[in-house]
């Protein structure tokens, strides 16, 4: 995954929450664990974007959390 500077270039605007319970199952709502026991999901950092499947650009509410609408991983991170 990288992390982008701009939403145009995302496949999934994603909003960091403080609890599990508030992702409610939801793609574009992320909660991160200390231990990968906890996880569903293990997601690692690439610096750029050429070596990633998935782009992100971290938003600030959770209104703006959404995927792109052509992106093929939508849906499948659970």
């Amino acid at each position: 995954m990288c992390e982008v500077e701009y939403e145009y270039q995302a496949d999934l605007c994603a909003l960091v929450v403080d609890y599990e319970y508030q992702t409610d199952d939801e793609d574009a709502l992320w909660h991160f664990v200390d231990y990968e026991y906890q996880s569903d999901i293990e997601i690692y950092y690439v610096e750029y974007e050429y070596q990633s499947d998935l782009c992100v650009y971290l938003v600030e509410y959770e209104y703006q959390a959404e995927w792109e609408e052509s992106s093929k991983w939508q849906g499948r991170l659970h």
